[in-house]
Protein backbone atom coordinates (compact mmCIF):
# COMPACT_ATOMS: atom_id res chain seq x y z
CA UNK A 1 0.00 0.00 0.00
CA UNK A 2 1.07 3.61 -0.82
CA UNK A 3 2.21 5.85 1.73
CA UNK A 4 -0.06 8.51 0.26
CA UNK A 5 -3.09 6.06 0.45
CA UNK A 6 -2.11 5.63 3.75
CA UNK A 7 -2.09 9.06 4.72
CA UNK A 8 -5.05 9.55 3.15
CA UNK A 9 -6.87 6.76 4.39
CA UNK A 10 -6.07 8.22 8.04
CA UNK A 11 -6.66 11.54 7.24
CA UNK A 12 -10.15 10.12 6.45
CA UNK A 13 -10.92 7.84 9.41
CA UNK A 14 -9.91 10.96 11.59
CA UNK A 15 -12.34 12.88 10.12
CA UNK A 16 -14.84 10.30 10.48
CA UNK A 17 -13.96 10.18 14.27
CA UNK A 18 -14.51 13.97 14.62
CA UNK A 19 -17.11 14.63 12.80
CA UNK A 20 -19.42 11.65 14.92
CA UNK A 21 -17.82 13.28 17.92
CA UNK A 22 -19.35 16.38 17.07
CA UNK A 23 -22.60 14.82 17.03
CA UNK A 24 -21.99 12.93 20.46
CA UNK A 25 -21.85 9.40 19.05
CA UNK A 26 -18.93 8.65 21.04
CA UNK A 27 -19.62 5.15 20.59
CA UNK A 28 -18.73 5.51 17.02
CA UNK A 29 -15.91 7.36 17.20
CA UNK A 30 -14.48 5.26 19.73
CA UNK A 31 -14.48 2.52 16.77
CA UNK A 32 -12.83 5.06 14.11
CA UNK A 33 -9.84 6.05 16.63
CA UNK A 34 -9.61 1.89 17.42
CA UNK A 35 -9.41 1.06 14.22
CA UNK A 36 -6.54 3.80 13.44
CA UNK A 37 -4.81 2.10 16.77
CA UNK A 38 -4.91 -1.37 15.22
CA UNK A 39 -2.85 0.11 12.14
CA UNK A 40 -0.72 2.04 14.17
CA UNK A 41 -0.51 0.99 18.22
CA UNK A 42 1.77 4.38 18.69
CA UNK A 43 -0.91 6.92 17.00
CA UNK A 44 -0.99 9.41 19.75
CA UNK A 45 -3.87 11.35 18.23
CA UNK A 46 -5.74 7.81 18.43
CA UNK A 47 -4.70 7.48 22.23
CA UNK A 48 -6.33 11.48 22.76
CA UNK A 49 -9.44 10.87 20.88
CA UNK A 50 -10.55 7.50 22.62
CA UNK A 51 -9.58 8.71 25.53
CA UNK A 52 -11.87 12.01 25.34
CA UNK A 53 -14.95 9.69 23.84
CA UNK A 54 -14.16 7.46 27.34
CA UNK A 55 -14.65 10.56 29.39
CA UNK A 56 -17.79 11.93 28.28
CA UNK A 57 -19.28 7.98 28.29
CA UNK A 58 -18.26 8.10 31.90
CA UNK A 59 -16.58 4.36 31.40
CA UNK A 60 -13.78 5.18 34.26
CA UNK A 61 -12.52 1.52 34.66
CA UNK A 62 -11.54 1.94 30.54
CA UNK A 63 -9.68 5.42 31.41
CA UNK A 64 -7.56 3.81 33.62
CA UNK A 65 -6.41 1.29 32.01
CA UNK A 66 -5.22 3.60 28.81
CA UNK A 67 -4.60 6.99 31.38
CA UNK A 68 -0.96 5.99 31.59
CA UNK A 69 -0.28 5.37 27.90
CA UNK A 70 -2.02 8.62 26.79
CA UNK A 71 0.12 11.09 29.13
CA UNK A 72 2.94 8.83 27.64
CA UNK A 73 2.15 10.02 24.26
CA UNK A 74 0.90 13.23 25.18
CA UNK A 75 3.37 14.54 28.29
CA UNK A 76 2.49 18.01 27.51
CA UNK A 77 -0.95 17.91 27.44
CA UNK A 78 -2.57 19.48 30.39
CA UNK A 79 -5.82 18.28 29.79
CA UNK A 80 -4.80 14.73 29.12
CA UNK A 81 -2.64 14.77 32.70
CA UNK A 82 -5.70 16.97 34.09
CA UNK A 83 -8.72 14.30 33.39
CA UNK A 84 -6.62 11.07 34.07
CA UNK A 85 -5.82 12.75 36.95
CA UNK A 86 -9.56 13.04 38.20
CA UNK A 87 -10.08 9.55 37.57
CA UNK A 88 -7.72 8.91 39.31
CA UNK A 89 -8.99 10.89 42.50
CA UNK A 90 -12.38 9.27 42.63
CA UNK A 91 -10.47 5.84 42.38
CA UNK A 92 -9.12 6.81 45.33
CA UNK A 93 -5.68 6.47 44.02
CA UNK A 94 -4.30 9.76 45.47
CA UNK A 95 -0.43 9.54 45.57
CA UNK A 96 -0.67 8.94 41.80
CA UNK A 97 -3.52 11.38 41.05
CA UNK A 98 -0.86 14.07 42.69
CA UNK A 99 1.85 13.39 40.37
CA UNK A 100 -0.27 13.97 36.95
CA UNK A 101 -2.19 16.82 38.46
CA UNK A 102 1.10 17.87 39.22
CA UNK A 103 1.83 17.66 35.88
CA UNK A 104 -0.98 19.31 34.31
CA UNK A 105 0.11 22.19 37.10
CA UNK A 106 3.84 22.56 35.36
CA UNK A 107 2.73 22.51 32.15
CA UNK A 108 -0.60 25.27 32.64
CA UNK A 109 0.15 27.25 36.19
CA UNK A 110 -2.42 29.27 35.40
CA UNK A 111 -5.35 26.84 35.78
CA UNK A 112 -7.12 27.44 38.92
CA UNK A 113 -9.51 24.71 38.45
CA UNK A 114 -6.26 21.92 38.72
CA UNK A 115 -4.70 23.59 42.23
CA UNK A 116 -8.50 23.17 43.44
CA UNK A 117 -7.95 19.46 42.04
CA UNK A 118 -5.06 18.98 43.37
CA UNK A 119 -5.81 19.93 46.62
CA UNK A 120 -8.76 16.72 46.96
CA UNK A 121 -6.09 14.68 45.94
CA UNK A 122 -3.35 15.98 48.63
CA UNK A 123 -5.88 16.08 51.58
CA UNK A 124 -6.65 12.07 50.20
CA UNK A 125 -3.03 11.58 50.44
CA UNK A 126 -3.01 12.34 53.72
CA UNK A 127 -0.52 15.35 52.45
CA UNK A 128 -2.27 17.79 54.40
CA UNK A 129 0.80 20.94 54.06
CA UNK A 130 0.59 20.65 50.29
CA UNK A 131 -3.54 20.68 50.35
CA UNK A 132 -3.07 23.80 52.33
CA UNK A 133 -0.71 25.18 49.75
CA UNK A 134 -3.15 24.39 46.83
CA UNK A 135 -6.42 25.63 48.28
CA UNK A 136 -4.55 28.83 49.50
CA UNK A 137 -3.69 29.02 45.85
CA UNK A 138 -6.98 28.57 44.82
CA UNK A 139 -8.18 31.64 47.15
CA UNK A 140 -5.64 34.02 45.49
CA UNK A 141 -7.08 33.71 42.49
CA UNK A 142 -10.77 33.23 43.44
CA UNK A 143 -12.02 34.80 46.57
CA UNK A 144 -15.18 33.71 46.55
CA UNK A 145 -13.98 29.87 45.98
CA UNK A 146 -16.44 28.44 48.22
CA UNK A 147 -15.37 24.74 48.48
CA UNK A 148 -11.69 25.89 48.92
CA UNK A 149 -12.63 28.62 51.41
CA UNK A 150 -14.24 25.71 53.42
CA UNK A 151 -12.12 22.72 53.08
CA UNK A 152 -9.04 25.09 53.81
CA UNK A 153 -11.23 26.43 56.75
CA UNK A 154 -11.21 22.89 57.81
CA UNK A 155 -6.90 22.33 57.53
CA UNK A 156 -6.50 25.01 59.58
CA UNK A 157 -9.02 24.14 62.41
CA UNK A 158 -6.93 20.69 62.41
CA UNK A 159 -3.91 22.95 62.38
CA UNK A 160 -4.72 24.88 64.78
CA UNK A 161 -4.00 28.00 63.27
CA UNK A 162 -6.88 30.10 64.52
CA UNK A 163 -5.92 33.31 63.22
CA UNK A 164 -6.02 32.29 60.02
CA UNK A 165 -9.34 30.06 60.80
CA UNK A 166 -10.90 33.94 61.52
CA UNK A 167 -10.29 35.38 58.59
CA UNK A 168 -11.57 32.07 56.33
CA UNK A 169 -14.81 32.16 58.66
CA UNK A 170 -15.57 35.34 58.22
CA UNK A 171 -15.53 35.03 54.51
CA UNK A 172 -17.48 32.30 54.51
CA UNK A 173 -20.36 33.70 56.45
CA UNK A 174 -20.21 37.22 53.93
CA UNK A 175 -20.73 34.25 51.07
CA UNK A 176 -23.26 32.36 52.41
CA UNK A 177 -25.16 34.41 55.40
CA UNK A 178 -27.19 31.44 56.45
CA UNK A 179 -24.71 28.81 57.01
CA UNK A 180 -23.74 28.83 60.59
CA UNK A 181 -21.17 26.52 60.80
CA UNK A 182 -18.40 29.25 60.02
CA UNK A 183 -19.81 31.03 62.40
CA UNK A 184 -18.86 28.37 64.99
CA UNK A 185 -15.57 27.67 63.47
CA UNK A 186 -14.76 31.15 63.77
CA UNK A 187 -15.40 31.21 67.40
CA UNK A 188 -13.66 28.49 68.83
CA UNK A 189 -10.81 29.85 66.64
CA UNK A 190 -11.28 32.94 68.69
CA UNK A 191 -11.63 31.54 72.33
CA UNK A 192 -8.54 29.49 71.73
CA UNK A 193 -6.46 32.68 70.77
CA UNK A 194 -5.34 34.57 74.52
CA UNK A 195 -4.58 37.94 72.41
CA UNK A 196 -8.45 38.21 71.22
CA UNK A 197 -10.37 40.30 73.99
CA UNK A 198 -13.25 38.77 75.67
CA UNK A 199 -15.66 41.80 74.77
CA UNK A 200 -14.83 41.06 70.96
CA UNK A 201 -15.64 37.33 72.00
CA UNK A 202 -18.44 38.30 73.59
CA UNK A 203 -19.98 40.35 70.31
CA UNK A 204 -19.26 37.15 68.38
CA UNK A 205 -21.14 35.13 70.65
CA UNK A 206 -24.16 37.37 69.95
CA UNK A 207 -23.71 37.01 66.35
CA UNK A 208 -24.21 33.69 66.51
CA UNK A 209 -27.17 33.47 68.82
CA UNK A 210 -28.87 35.77 66.28
CA UNK A 211 -27.83 33.17 63.39
CA UNK A 212 -29.50 30.48 65.20
CA UNK A 213 -33.24 29.69 66.01
CA UNK A 214 -34.28 31.40 69.27
CA UNK A 215 -34.12 28.41 71.79
CA UNK A 216 -36.66 27.32 74.14
CA UNK A 217 -37.11 28.76 77.12
CA UNK A 218 -35.35 26.17 79.70
CA UNK A 219 -37.35 25.19 82.70
CA UNK A 220 -38.04 22.45 85.39
CA UNK A 221 -39.94 19.49 83.20
CA UNK A 222 -42.74 17.49 84.33
CA UNK A 223 -42.00 13.81 85.33
CA UNK A 224 -41.17 11.53 83.74
CA UNK A 225 -38.75 13.73 82.02
CA UNK A 226 -38.89 12.71 77.81
CA UNK A 227 -35.26 11.76 76.62
CA UNK A 228 -35.23 12.06 72.48
CA UNK A 229 -33.17 10.78 69.56
CA UNK A 230 -33.37 12.23 66.25
CA UNK A 231 -32.80 8.99 64.82
CA UNK A 232 -30.51 8.25 61.59
CA UNK A 233 -29.58 4.70 60.33
CA UNK A 234 -26.12 5.45 62.10
CA UNK A 235 -27.57 6.48 65.52
CA UNK A 236 -30.22 3.72 65.68
CA UNK A 237 -27.16 1.18 65.05
CA UNK A 238 -25.10 2.40 68.26
CA UNK A 239 -28.99 2.68 69.97
CA UNK A 240 -29.75 -0.92 69.28
CA UNK A 241 -26.69 -1.64 71.95
CA UNK A 242 -27.07 1.33 74.69
CA UNK A 243 -31.04 1.27 74.96
CA UNK A 244 -31.94 -1.81 76.38
CA UNK A 245 -29.28 -1.59 79.22
CA UNK A 246 -30.54 2.26 79.80
CA UNK A 247 -34.02 0.88 80.02
CA UNK A 248 -32.97 -1.67 82.71
CA UNK A 249 -31.58 0.11 84.69
CA UNK A 250 -33.34 3.06 84.64
CA UNK A 251 -36.06 4.79 87.21
CA UNK A 252 -39.41 4.15 84.72
CA UNK A 253 -41.27 6.78 86.59
CA UNK A 254 -38.64 9.37 86.18
CA UNK A 255 -37.32 9.12 82.15
CA UNK A 256 -38.87 7.81 79.04
CA UNK A 257 -37.24 7.24 75.62
CA UNK A 258 -38.39 8.85 72.94
CA UNK A 259 -37.96 8.55 68.91
CA UNK A 260 -37.71 11.07 66.48
CA UNK A 261 -38.21 9.71 62.88
CA UNK A 262 -38.40 11.59 59.39
CA UNK A 263 -36.81 9.12 57.92
CA UNK A 264 -39.12 6.28 56.16
CA UNK A 265 -36.42 3.98 55.65
CA UNK A 266 -35.60 3.13 59.46
CA UNK A 267 -37.49 0.09 60.43
CA UNK A 268 -40.56 1.60 62.63
CA UNK A 269 -41.00 -1.66 64.57
CA UNK A 270 -37.90 -2.07 65.71
CA UNK A 271 -38.28 1.32 67.03
CA UNK A 272 -41.45 0.64 68.80
CA UNK A 273 -39.51 -2.01 70.76
CA UNK A 274 -36.68 0.01 71.58
CA UNK A 275 -37.96 3.70 72.46
CA UNK A 276 -41.55 4.09 74.85
CA UNK A 277 -42.69 6.19 72.08
CA UNK A 278 -42.01 6.90 68.75
CA UNK A 279 -42.75 10.64 66.83
CA UNK A 280 -42.60 9.80 63.10
CA UNK A 281 -43.35 12.88 60.46
CA UNK A 282 -43.71 11.68 56.92
CA UNK A 283 -41.61 14.88 55.72
CA UNK A 284 -37.97 15.72 56.66
CA UNK A 285 -38.43 19.78 57.08
CA UNK A 286 -37.27 21.53 60.01
CA UNK A 287 -40.89 23.23 60.22
CA UNK A 288 -42.71 19.73 59.73
CA UNK A 289 -40.77 18.97 63.19
CA UNK A 290 -41.55 21.81 65.01
CA UNK A 291 -45.04 21.27 64.43
CA UNK A 292 -44.66 18.31 65.29
CA UNK A 293 -42.79 19.19 68.78
CA UNK A 294 -45.79 21.28 69.60
CA UNK A 295 -47.85 18.35 69.59
CA UNK A 296 -45.50 16.09 71.41
CA UNK A 297 -42.99 18.54 73.29
CA UNK A 298 -39.83 16.41 74.51
CA UNK A 299 -37.31 17.87 77.38
CA UNK A 300 -33.82 16.93 76.07
CA UNK A 301 -32.67 15.93 72.86
CA UNK A 302 -29.19 13.35 72.24
CA UNK A 303 -27.48 13.47 69.22
CA UNK A 304 -25.47 10.50 68.71
CA UNK A 305 -24.41 11.10 65.32
CA UNK A 306 -22.02 13.94 65.10
CA UNK A 307 -19.97 14.31 62.34
CA UNK A 308 -21.37 11.20 60.79
CA UNK A 309 -22.93 11.90 56.53
CA UNK A 310 -26.37 11.96 57.66
CA UNK A 311 -25.79 13.61 61.31
CA UNK A 312 -29.08 16.00 60.76
CA UNK A 313 -26.95 19.15 62.33
CA UNK A 314 -29.15 21.53 61.17
CA UNK A 315 -31.87 20.27 63.25
CA UNK A 316 -29.67 20.97 66.72
CA UNK A 317 -28.84 24.22 64.93
CA UNK A 318 -32.87 25.17 65.36
CA UNK A 319 -32.74 24.48 69.06
CA UNK A 320 -35.67 22.15 69.20
CA UNK A 321 -35.22 21.33 72.39
CA UNK A 322 -34.68 23.20 75.72
CA UNK A 323 -32.02 20.89 77.04
CA UNK A 324 -29.27 19.11 74.06
CA UNK A 325 -26.76 17.15 74.51
CA UNK A 326 -24.19 15.08 73.02
CA UNK A 327 -23.25 11.78 73.76
CA UNK A 328 -21.27 10.56 72.44
CA UNK A 329 -18.97 12.79 71.43
CA UNK A 330 -17.42 13.11 68.21
CA UNK A 331 -15.23 15.59 68.97
CA UNK A 332 -16.89 17.67 66.22
CA UNK A 333 -16.66 21.57 66.75
CA UNK A 334 -19.20 22.44 64.78
CA UNK A 335 -21.48 20.28 66.67
CA UNK A 336 -20.53 21.57 70.26
CA UNK A 337 -21.74 25.01 69.51
CA UNK A 338 -25.21 23.61 69.02
CA UNK A 339 -24.81 21.49 72.22
CA UNK A 340 -25.64 22.62 76.03
CA UNK A 341 -23.42 19.83 77.50
CA UNK A 342 -21.13 16.29 75.92
CA UNK A 343 -20.35 13.76 77.79
CA UNK A 344 -16.83 12.76 77.14
CA UNK A 345 -13.83 11.46 78.47
CA UNK A 346 -9.87 11.92 78.71
CA UNK A 347 -8.94 10.60 75.42
CA UNK A 348 -12.26 12.50 72.82
CA UNK A 349 -11.50 15.14 75.21
CA UNK A 350 -8.59 15.99 77.53
CA UNK A 351 -8.91 17.65 80.61
CA UNK A 352 -7.39 20.84 80.48
CA UNK A 353 -5.55 22.08 83.38
CA UNK A 354 -6.01 25.85 84.36
CA UNK A 355 -2.81 27.18 84.45
CA UNK A 356 -2.02 25.12 80.55
CA UNK A 357 -5.24 26.46 78.94
CA UNK A 358 -4.03 29.34 77.18
CA UNK A 359 -1.48 27.67 75.75
CA UNK A 360 -3.66 24.98 73.96
CA UNK A 361 -4.36 26.89 71.18
CA UNK A 362 -5.57 23.73 69.16
CA UNK A 363 -7.83 22.45 71.83
CA UNK A 364 -11.66 23.78 72.12
CA UNK A 365 -11.68 25.11 75.80
CA UNK A 366 -14.84 25.16 76.38
CA UNK A 367 -15.36 23.15 80.08
CA UNK A 368 -18.53 24.26 81.42
CA UNK A 369 -19.97 22.30 78.38
CA UNK A 370 -18.32 19.26 79.21
CA UNK A 371 -19.31 16.17 81.23
CA UNK A 372 -15.79 14.00 81.62
CA UNK A 373 -17.32 10.17 82.52
CA UNK A 374 -16.26 8.46 85.13
CA UNK A 375 -15.99 4.58 83.29
CA UNK A 376 -14.69 5.83 79.64
CA UNK A 377 -17.28 7.50 76.78
CA UNK A 378 -18.91 4.36 76.46
CA UNK A 379 -20.66 1.25 77.94
CA UNK A 380 -21.24 -2.37 76.75
CA UNK A 381 -23.00 -4.52 77.99
CA UNK A 382 -22.67 -8.33 75.75
CA UNK A 383 -24.53 -10.87 75.24
CA UNK A 384 -23.28 -13.64 77.47
CA UNK A 385 -25.34 -16.40 75.72
CA UNK A 386 -23.37 -16.35 72.87
CA UNK A 387 -21.12 -18.85 73.02
CA UNK A 388 -17.14 -18.27 71.81
CA UNK A 389 -15.61 -20.52 69.44
CA UNK A 390 -12.35 -21.76 68.51
CA UNK A 391 -9.97 -19.49 66.89
CA UNK A 392 -9.41 -19.94 63.10
CA UNK A 393 -5.65 -20.24 63.02
CA UNK A 394 -6.71 -23.65 65.36
CA UNK A 395 -8.25 -25.01 62.33
CA UNK A 396 -6.65 -23.43 59.27
CA UNK A 397 -2.82 -22.80 60.79
CA UNK A 398 -2.51 -19.81 59.20
CA UNK A 399 -3.13 -16.39 61.03
CA UNK A 400 -6.42 -14.27 59.52
CA UNK A 401 -6.90 -10.66 59.80
CA UNK A 402 -10.34 -9.19 59.97
CA UNK A 403 -10.89 -5.18 59.32
CA UNK A 404 -14.53 -3.41 59.74
CA UNK A 405 -13.89 -1.19 57.13
CA UNK A 406 -16.27 1.40 55.21
CA UNK A 407 -14.41 3.36 52.13
CA UNK A 408 -14.65 6.38 53.97
CA UNK A 409 -13.04 4.96 57.45
CA UNK A 410 -9.90 3.61 56.01
CA UNK A 411 -7.53 5.87 53.90
CA UNK A 412 -4.34 5.14 51.35
CA UNK A 413 -2.07 4.96 54.92
CA UNK A 414 -4.17 3.18 56.61
CA UNK A 415 -4.55 0.39 53.79
CA UNK A 416 -0.94 0.79 53.72
CA UNK A 417 -0.22 -0.72 57.23
CA UNK A 418 -2.64 -3.24 57.32
CA UNK A 419 -1.11 -4.54 54.00
CA UNK A 420 2.61 -4.07 55.60
CA UNK A 421 1.30 -6.77 58.41
CA UNK A 422 -0.62 -9.00 56.16
CA UNK A 423 2.53 -9.34 53.78
CA UNK A 424 4.90 -9.70 56.81
CA UNK A 425 3.03 -12.57 58.13
CA UNK A 426 3.37 -15.68 56.16
CA UNK A 427 0.06 -17.34 54.75
CA UNK A 428 -2.14 -14.80 56.11
CA UNK A 429 -4.73 -12.76 54.74
CA UNK A 430 -7.55 -10.15 55.43
CA UNK A 431 -10.95 -10.15 56.25
CA UNK A 432 -13.08 -6.93 55.10
CA UNK A 433 -15.68 -6.60 57.65
CA UNK A 434 -19.12 -4.61 56.22
CA UNK A 435 -23.17 -4.50 56.54
CA UNK A 436 -23.90 -3.45 53.20
CA UNK A 437 -21.67 -6.68 51.77
CA UNK A 438 -21.61 -8.36 49.35
CA UNK A 439 -21.61 -4.86 47.86
CA UNK A 440 -19.53 -4.85 44.34
CA UNK A 441 -19.24 -1.17 44.85
CA UNK A 442 -17.46 -1.52 48.16
CA UNK A 443 -15.60 -4.42 47.04
CA UNK A 444 -14.32 -2.37 44.26
CA UNK A 445 -13.25 0.64 45.85
CA UNK A 446 -11.79 -1.31 48.93
CA UNK A 447 -10.32 -4.15 46.80
CA UNK A 448 -8.62 -0.96 43.95
CA UNK A 449 -7.38 0.95 47.94
CA UNK A 450 -5.43 -2.47 49.52
CA UNK A 451 -4.13 -3.24 45.34
CA UNK A 452 -2.27 -0.05 45.85
CA UNK A 453 -1.10 -1.15 48.83
CA UNK A 454 0.49 -3.90 47.55
CA UNK A 455 -1.88 -6.72 48.34
CA UNK A 456 -2.57 -9.62 45.48
CA UNK A 457 -6.55 -10.24 45.58
CA UNK A 458 -5.87 -13.86 46.69
CA UNK A 459 -4.86 -12.07 50.26
CA UNK A 460 -8.15 -10.18 50.62
CA UNK A 461 -11.90 -11.29 50.91
CA UNK A 462 -14.67 -10.05 51.87
CA UNK A 463 -17.06 -11.36 55.16
CA UNK A 464 -20.56 -9.97 55.39
CA UNK A 465 -21.81 -8.59 58.92
CA UNK A 466 -25.34 -9.46 59.32
CA UNK A 467 -27.65 -6.50 59.50
CA UNK A 468 -29.69 -9.11 62.27
CA UNK A 469 -28.65 -7.61 65.70
CA UNK A 470 -29.08 -10.83 67.07
CA UNK A 471 -26.41 -12.48 64.77
CA UNK A 472 -23.67 -8.94 65.20
CA UNK A 473 -21.45 -11.60 66.50
CA UNK A 474 -21.22 -14.39 63.84
CA UNK A 475 -18.51 -12.65 61.79
CA UNK A 476 -15.99 -13.00 64.53
CA UNK A 477 -15.73 -15.91 64.62
CA UNK A 478 -13.76 -15.99 61.47
CA UNK A 479 -11.07 -13.64 62.45
CA UNK A 480 -8.13 -14.04 64.72
CA UNK A 481 -6.90 -10.48 65.08
CA UNK A 482 -9.12 -7.47 64.27
CA UNK A 483 -7.01 -4.57 63.07
CA UNK A 484 -8.82 -0.98 63.57
CA UNK A 485 -8.68 1.26 60.55
CA UNK A 486 -7.98 4.70 60.74
CA UNK A 487 -8.64 7.78 60.48
CA UNK A 488 -12.56 6.06 61.69
CA UNK A 489 -13.09 3.08 63.65
CA UNK A 490 -16.52 1.81 64.33
CA UNK A 491 -16.76 1.78 68.19
CA UNK A 492 -19.47 -0.96 68.37
CA UNK A 493 -17.50 -3.52 66.15
CA UNK A 494 -14.39 -3.34 68.01
CA UNK A 495 -16.15 -4.21 71.11
CA UNK A 496 -18.53 -6.97 69.51
CA UNK A 497 -14.64 -8.56 68.55
CA UNK A 498 -13.29 -8.28 71.76
CA UNK A 499 -16.53 -9.56 73.35
CA UNK A 500 -16.14 -13.10 70.71
CA UNK A 501 -12.02 -12.81 71.91
CA UNK A 502 -10.69 -11.05 69.14
CA UNK A 503 -7.87 -8.93 70.14
CA UNK A 504 -8.20 -5.65 68.32
CA UNK A 505 -5.44 -3.57 67.25
CA UNK A 506 -5.73 0.17 67.01
CA UNK A 507 -3.60 3.42 66.94
CA UNK A 508 -4.16 6.25 68.94
CA UNK A 509 -3.73 10.01 67.76
CA UNK A 510 -5.48 13.18 67.30
CA UNK A 511 -8.29 12.26 64.78
CA UNK A 512 -11.99 11.70 65.97
CA UNK A 513 -11.67 7.68 64.87
CA UNK A 514 -8.03 6.77 66.54
CA UNK A 515 -9.61 9.06 69.74
CA UNK A 516 -12.46 6.80 70.17
CA UNK A 517 -10.35 3.75 69.94
CA UNK A 518 -8.36 4.55 72.77
CA UNK A 519 -11.15 5.22 74.40
CA UNK A 520 -12.88 2.20 74.50
CA UNK A 521 -9.56 -0.03 74.56
CA UNK A 522 -8.47 2.30 77.70
CA UNK A 523 -11.99 1.43 79.61
CA UNK A 524 -11.46 -1.88 78.60
CA UNK A 525 -8.30 -2.05 80.33
CA UNK A 526 -6.63 -3.75 76.94
CA UNK A 527 -4.08 -0.93 76.12
CA UNK A 528 -1.83 -3.69 75.31
CA UNK A 529 -3.21 -3.43 72.07
CA UNK A 530 -3.17 0.23 71.83
CA UNK A 531 -0.16 1.92 69.55
CA UNK A 532 0.71 5.50 69.10
CA UNK A 533 2.06 5.37 65.84
CA UNK A 534 2.15 3.52 62.17
CA UNK A 535 5.08 2.10 62.87
CA UNK A 536 4.05 0.86 66.40
CA UNK A 537 0.89 -0.22 64.64
CA UNK A 538 2.53 -2.81 62.14
CA UNK A 539 5.20 -3.72 64.19
CA UNK A 540 2.54 -4.72 67.49
CA UNK A 541 0.50 -6.33 64.31
CA UNK A 542 3.36 -8.42 62.97
CA UNK A 543 4.38 -9.62 66.61
CA UNK A 544 0.78 -10.52 67.36
CA UNK A 545 0.58 -12.63 64.59
CA UNK A 546 3.87 -14.44 65.21
CA UNK A 547 2.89 -15.53 68.63
CA UNK A 548 0.46 -17.96 67.26
CA UNK A 549 0.07 -19.77 70.66
CA UNK A 550 -1.29 -16.15 72.15
CA UNK A 551 -4.56 -15.95 70.03
CA UNK A 552 -6.20 -18.73 71.36
CA UNK A 553 -5.47 -18.14 74.87
CA UNK A 554 -6.78 -14.51 73.65
CA UNK A 555 -9.94 -16.33 72.49
CA UNK A 556 -10.99 -17.71 76.26
CA UNK A 557 -9.61 -15.47 78.33
CA UNK A 558 -10.36 -11.38 76.46
CA UNK A 559 -14.09 -11.78 77.84
CA UNK A 560 -13.51 -12.50 80.80
CA UNK A 561 -11.17 -9.70 81.13
CA UNK A 562 -13.30 -7.67 79.43
CA UNK A 563 -16.47 -8.08 82.39
CA UNK A 564 -14.27 -6.67 84.86
CA UNK A 565 -13.29 -3.24 82.69
CA UNK A 566 -14.93 -0.54 83.28
CA UNK A 567 -16.48 -0.18 80.32
CA UNK A 568 -18.85 -3.33 81.20
CA UNK A 569 -19.80 -1.82 84.78
CA UNK A 570 -23.50 -0.74 82.92
CA UNK A 571 -25.43 0.11 86.12
CA UNK A 572 -22.68 2.40 87.50
CA UNK A 573 -22.85 3.96 83.68
CA UNK A 574 -26.21 4.28 83.62
CA UNK A 575 -26.78 5.67 86.89
CA UNK A 576 -24.09 8.55 86.81
CA UNK A 577 -25.48 9.15 83.24
CA UNK A 578 -28.54 10.29 84.76
CA UNK A 579 -27.67 12.06 87.59
CA UNK A 580 -25.80 14.57 85.37
CA UNK A 581 -29.68 14.57 83.59
CA UNK A 582 -31.08 15.60 86.82
CA UNK A 583 -28.36 17.89 87.80
CA UNK A 584 -28.59 19.89 83.85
Amino acid sequence: MKPNYLFKTRRQAIARARRKYSIKDYTGAIAEWEELLERNEDDALAWLGRFDCLLKLERKDEMLQIGDRVCELWPQSEAAHNNFACILLESRQYEKACQHFDTALAIAPERNMYYFNAGLAYKGAGKLNEAAICFEHVLEQEPEHQRALEFLSQLYLDFGLGDKLIDLSMRLRMLRPGYTFPLQRRLFAMMNNPDIPELEIAREVSLMRSALVSRPDRKLPNRPVKVAWLLCSYSLRYLRYVLPAMKRYRQESEFEFVALVNNPSLPLDECKNLFDHVYATESSTLDAFKKLLEQYPIDVLIDSAGQMPNNLLQFYSARIAPLQISWPFFQSRTELALMDQAFVDEHIHPVIPEQNKSEQKNVINLSDRLTHLPTGQHFYDGDDTVALTVAPIEQNGFVTFGVVADPIQINQQSAQAIAAIVKSVPNSNVKIIHHLLPSTLIERQLGQLFEIAGLHADQVSYLPRSSLFSKRYECFTQVDILLSPFPLTDDMALLDALWMGVPVLAMANTTIGQCRAASILSAADLTEYLTDSIDAYVNRGIELASNKAELPSARRSLRARLKTAPITQVQEFVEYFFSRLDAL
